[in-house]
This record gives structure tokens, C-alpha cells and sequence, in this order.
């Protein structure tokens, strides 16, 4: 009789990392879904460029602070809602900032080919900015 394969249950769940306080993500870390619980202002750093790694950044609370990733290089589209509508932020630089007035779930996903990170994001009540 032929054995039934299950999926193990720990590989149909994300891996997920709560971060309080300033951060270097290292290509260990590659696939985790981060979120920040921070009082203080946290600085994220991506110092690295690895062909198919990816993260999941999510602003835990509304009470959390401010929050910026740093990388050699982001590309993409940030979206964010401050009252007067839809407004979109192109990102081309190294360092991406979120204010503490965006609410609770705001997120940005990052992926990168191995040159750049290429950056998705939303928020509402604060607006991405871009260095």
C-alpha cells in the first residue's frame, strides 16, 4: 500500500520575525515575514544583493515609529492614502522611509534579482518617502 505524503506542518506557514529595535537582515533571514513593534525609531539595513531573496516588512501597530530601509540599490512603486486619495511614490535610491502616522498593516515587499531590490508597498495615514 502506497504511503500518503502530508505537507509538513511547518512548511505551509510563513516564517515570521518580530523586530523592535535597529536591524541588519542578512541572507539568512531571506524569506521572512518581518514585523515591527518599535517604540523608538528602527533603521533596517539590506546589505546585501542575493539573486531570489525576499522579504515581507509589516508595520505591526499604529503605535509602532517610524521606520527606514537602507540598500545599495531599491527599484519600484510605493502606494499610499492620506486623505486626498491614492497617491503613488517611485522609488530609485537607497533608502525608504515610512512615517510613525501610518497605520497598522502598512507593508512593503521587497524581492531582488541579484542588482536591486525591487520594492511594492502600501500604507495609509503616512506617506512614503524616498532618499
Amino acid at each position: 500500500m502506497a504511503k500518503t505524503t502530508r505537507t509538513p506542518y511547518n512548511a505551509s506557514r510563513f516564517v515570521t520575525k518580530v523586530i523592535t529595535s535597529n536591524t541588519t537582515l542578512g541572507q539568512r533571514n531571506t524569506g521572512t515575514v518581518i514585523f515591527l513593534d518599535n517604540s523608538e525609531a528602527i533603521d533596517l539595513t539590506l546589505d546585501f544583493l542575493d539573486n531570489g531573496s525576499y522579504f515581507k516588512i509589516v508595520k505591526r501597530n499604529a503605535n509602532s515609529a517610524a521606520f527606514t530601509i537602507s540598500s545599495p540599490s531599491f527599484s519600484g512603486v510605493l502606494l499610499h492614502d492620506v486623505g486626498a486619495g491614492i497617491v503613488t511614490t517611485q522609488v530609485s535610491g537607497e533608502q525608504i522611509n515610512l512615517p510613525q502616522s501610518a497605520c497598522a498593516g502598512s507593508y512593503i515587499d521587497l524581492v531582488c534579482d541579484g542588482q536591486k531590490w525591487y520594492v511594492m508597498g502600501l500604507s495609509e495615514g503616512g506617506a512614503w518617502t524616498v532618499a
